[in-house]
């Protein structure tokens, strides 16, 4: 399973803002929470949350409008329904943009549990013996300010990415300007890949070892492409052009100094093509290498396939040993891949 978390910065802002904007709020809610009897938190923290996300992630008016209904239930009365239903309009105040429909489920759940956490944790604070001689004014600070931290974590399944296949994980995040030969090979490990995990549903040594094979083909494309972005963007012929060209100023040239130059410059250039001459080896040595790393995956498939076909065969037939071998054969050979991704 492959696990990201995204847009660090989002998730920053939109927990600074539920932070402020919960304890601002409450603070400001103080007067009417009084009169209602119950903690300020439960109104200035709601819609603390819910303006924090407009702000983070906009829909500001929809977001405002649900926060305010959302306000109502515990205003009308301070019961486990009444925050039972605040929680929910909020965690779909919240949810409000994530995506699908099954990510936005999951928001709605995950808001609305997180609401009803942050809801009862601020008015613990508000009312704990411990706070009492705080003030209300600092206690109205401190329990919306919790409620908005609590509640950021809401907005975890907008930030976070899951994905069950780490190889198609991994294939997603090749570059789009990869080699075509190396892309093919990057195809023909994914297609192997998705082959082998419906066919070697009782053999996990195998999976595993296949699985870590591929993912080692796609990481060195990964690596390989990021390399060769790093070449000069001047052709080879309009570098042998330049070099011929400083050639004839070399000769030309009657200044000393300008001569000087001149042949720095050429020497310049022969370096940059002498550096190109060794990227392109290392190249036609690695795609030699996923070659050969490809066609040993394969070639274990077939024999993994086999026998998974055949079931309940001894450790002393040969197909088992040869298995063994061919394992012993990929593992070297990825290796031997890093090592010289590296």
């Amino acid at each position: 399973m492959d696990l990201r978390f995204d847009n660090h910065p989002g998730f920053h802002r939109a927990t600074l803002a539920m932070v402020a904007l919960g304890a601002g709020l409450s603070a400001l809610a103080i007067p009417l929470a009084s009169r209602l009897h119950i903690a300020p938190t439960l109104l200035g923290g709601v819609m603390g949350l819910a303006l924090g996300a407009g702000v983070a992630h906009g829909g500001l008016r929809w977001r405002a409008a649900l926060g305010a209904l959302a306000c109502v239930p515990v205003a009308l009365s301070a019961t486990w329904g009444a925050l039972a239903v605040s929680a929910l309009l909020v965690g779909l105040t919240l949810a409000l943009g994530t995506g699908s429909r099954q990510r936005t489920a999951v928001a709605v759940a995950i808001g609305a549990g997180a609401a009803l956490l942050a809801s009862w944790a601020s008015v613990r604070i508000f009312y704990a013996q411990e706070t009492a001689s705080w003030g209300v004014l600092l206690r109205g600070l401190s329990g919306g300010a919790a409620m908005g931290l609590l509640g950021a974590l809401a907005t975890l399944p907008r930030h976070v990415a899951w994905e069950l296949d780490a190889v198609a994980a991994a294939a997603r995040t090749l570059p789009g300007k990869l080699d075509g030969e190396v892309r093919q090979l990057c195809e023909r490990s994914v297609a192997l890949w998705g082959t082998a995990k419906v066919r070697l549903v009782d053999d996990a040594s195998s999976k595993d070892l296949l699985r870590s094979g591929v993912l080692k083909v796609l990481e060195v494309a990964r690596r390989a492409a990021e390399g060769m972005s790093s070449l000069p963007h001047t052709s080879e012929q309009e570098l042998a052009q330049r070099i011929a060209e400083l050639d004839s100023r070399v000769e030309a040239a009657t200044d000393a100094e300008t001569k000087a130059q001149y042949v720095a410059a050429r020497e310049a250039l022969d370096d940059q093509r002498k550096y190109r001459d060794r990227l392109r080896a290392g190249r036609e040595r690695m795609v030699a290498r996923l070659h050969n790393h490809v066609a040993a995956l394969e070639k274990f498939h077939l024999a993994a396939v086999s026998m998974e076909a055949s079931k309940k065969l001894s450790a002393d037939e040969p197909m088992v040993k040869q298995l063994a071998e061919l394992s012993s054969e990929v593992s070297a050979s990825g290796d031997a891949l890093v090592e010289l991704a590296s």
